[in-house]
């Protein structure tokens, strides 16, 4: 590895533990939500509110993202889903309540904020705040 990689691969290291510890600041939760051109979803980043928030620990939403759907409140996840529908077909942003079932808390009632972007592979990523 020449001096110059190594360089950039510490500077972004730096830049990504920097992120971490502002995210860590930050009520509730910060995350990526990936919906797929299939309908399956995941969350690429979570920060560590994800454990608060969703009762999940980030690792174990980066594949699959369907489990904290589990825990939105019945009466909610219509609104919930019909929001990111019409989020992902228009790509415009989102701001939505909504109360979740949380089992180490209980029900909570949340705000989302979400900003979509379209992926090269079809992909809809939204860049999202939890609180």
């Amino acid at each position: 590895m020449r001096a110059a990689d190594g360089s950039a691969l510490d500077a972004f290291r730096r830049q990504q533990d920097r992120i971490e510890k502002i995210a860590s600041a930050v009520p509730g939760v910060i995350y990526t939500f990936r919906l797929r051109p299939d309908g399956s979803m995941c969350f690429p980043y979570t920060s560590a509110g994800a454990i608060e928030i969703f009762g999940f620990r980030p690792e174990e939403l980066t594949e699959d993202g369907s489990a904290p759907f589990a825990r939105v409140h019945p009466d909610d996840l219509g609104r919930l889903n019909a929001a990111i529908a019409e989020s992902a077909r228009t790509l415009q942003a989102f701001r939505l309540v909504w109360r979740m079932r949380i089992p180490q808390r209980g029900e909570i009632w949340t705000e989302g904020h979400s900003v979509p972007q379209a992926e090269p592979d079809g992909s809809v990523l939204g860049i999202n705040i939890l609180d």
